[in-house]
């Protein structure tokens, strides 16, 4: 048995309001678990004399200082100001998960140490800002 709807005077058929709403959730779907999880990990990791309001519960792509893709599938971008104020060594194995992480910026912040080796996986990345 099919199910139609009316819609702007012509028939649709119920599997095709069906495949709109899954293709739809996918593409506002959120940013991929291990991409909130190294944020969360790296922030977690390093000092910082600001908090900043990253909430769990919520889709990073939400959170302050963060861009992601169209669809919001990706985080591409994390700029992290001075008003921050991270403090000392970048964790390993926390910024550098950021698959397609094209921008990072941590100007005028207190950072010290070696850039992670992980950072090497950052095959995307158009532009760093460190100072």
């Amino acid at each position: 048995m099919a199910l139609f709807f009316l819609q702007n005077g012509n028939l649709v058929s119920g599997f095709w309001i069906a495949f709109m709403v899954v293709l739809l959730s996918r593409r506002l779907g959120s940013e991929s678990t291990q991409d909130k999880q190294a944020l969360l990990s790296f922030f977690s990791q390093i000092l910082h004399t600001n908090r900043l309001q990253w909430n769990s519960s919520d889709s990073a792509c939400n959170w302050v200082c963060i861009q992601c893709n169209a669809n919001s599938s990706d985080i591409y971008s994390l700029q992290l100001p001075a008003a921050v104020g991270l403090l000392g060594s970048i964790p390993a194995n926390t910024m550098g998960q950021l698959m397609q992480l094209r921008v990072l910026s941590l100007r005028s912040n207190r950072l010290s140490g070696q850039i992670p080796l992980d950072f090497s996986n950052l095959k995307s990345r158009t532009g760093v800002g460190w100072i």
